[in-house]
């Protein structure tokens, strides 16, 4: 049945041909669901979702890897695995390894990190360079240590390089809880490194790891409907997508907090 049309709600960028949209990404974290599961999900939250993520390296032990990545990609949705995958290929020289293992599962999308193995930012984008020849990149700033804080303006310079090596998206890290990366180890946003990096980068080039509410209702009050947020929850899909229409108390009342942003567009 087609959503009704009869309320009048902020423009939403639809998907295409059931294509995932450039813009007003929503990125998943799938954690280990079967596909008869999946399936039934995406029948439900499908046109609501562009990508989605095998958390960690979930996917290396999942036996019937293959049978989900077709459940995903028949629903129009990109898959890929963890960027804590690569990490470990890198670790162990096995990246040109992991590189077929993606190939023979038909998946086209790689996630270059290092929030773990913390590379050389130089070694890092040469490995955007390289891999960005065969695969769509997507990396990753931010360290998964809660104990890490990085300035503000390296954020928006390392985001800046990796987008220049060939990163199709940048992501930048806020783990499945939201207590590293943009957020402090209590939860707490840090606004300064979401304004450098809107001050020197367009913001549907970055991904923000946003898997609290309060936090994905500030994101689309700051920077409207369209703002790629990651790591939501499949069971968060809908009630994403009813914030980002203001069908819901966090984004609907009128004179709610909008951080003022200078995006430098």
């Amino acid at each position: 049945m087609p959503t009704p049309t009869f309320l009048d709600l902020p423009v939403r960028t639809p998907k295409v041909n059931n294509q995932p949209r450039s813009k007003g990404i929503t990125h998943v974290i799938e954690k280990g669901m079967g596909p008869r599961e999946l399936e039934d999900w995406l029948n439900t939250c499908g046109q609501y979702v562009d990508i989605i993520k095998f958390g960690w390296s979930t996917a290396y032990i999942t036996p019937n890897i293959k049978e989900k990545i077709a459940v995903i990609q028949n629903a129009g949705i990109t898959v890929y695995p963890g960027g804590t995958l690569f990490e470990i290929a890198l670790q162990q020289g096995k990246v040109s390894d992991y590189c077929r293992w993606l190939e023979s599962l038909g998946i086209s999308m790689l996630e270059v990190s290092d929030g773990v193995t913390h590379l050389l930012s130089g070694e890092k984008r040469e490995w955007i360079r390289s891999l960005s020849k065969s695969f769509t990149v997507v990396s990753e700033v931010g360290s998964k240590d809660p104990n890490v804080q990085y300035p503000p303006q390296d954020w928006a310079e390392w985001i800046e390089r990796e987008l220049d090596a060939g990163a199709a998206y940048v992501i930048a890290e806020g783990r499945e809880h939201g207590t590293s990366g943009i957020y402090d180890r209590s939860g707490t946003l840090n606004e300064a490194i979401i304004q450098a990096i809107l001050e020197r980068i367009p913001p549907e080039k970055v991904i923000f790891e946003v898997p609290v509410r309060k936090y994905q209702a500030w994101f689309i009050q700051a920077l409207g409907a369209d703002v790629n947020l990651g790591n939501i929850a499949p069971q968060d899909v809908i009630g994403l997508e009813t914030l980002r229409l203001n069908l819901r108390a966090d984004t609907m009342i009128a004179g709610s907090q909008i951080p003022a942003f200078n995006t430098g567009l």
